[in-house]
């Protein structure tokens, strides 16, 4: 439940037809600061994220989503 697996070609499902873009796959428990490492230091991508290393990445992503929602 912490894995972090790369995609150099992702395309979403049901969106058949548009470019591949690199990706990550981020399970739940996965905690930020390792996400950050395997995705930027690692594999050389950007990632968007927050500050807080111990955070998990499932409750970072809710409460933006929250706040984004509730500004709406």
């Amino acid at each position: 439940m912490h894995d972090i697996t790369l995609h150099d070609a992702f395309v979403a499902e049901g969106c058949a037809g548009t470019a591949p873009r690199q990706a990550a796959t981020i399970e739940a428990g996965a905690l930020w600061l390792p996400t950050c490492n395997a995705v930027t230091t690692k594999a050389g991508r950007y990632v968007q994220g927050g500050g807080c290393t111990t955070v998990g990445v499932a409750g970072l992503i809710r409460k933006r989503w929250v706040r984004e929602l509730l500004n709406d």
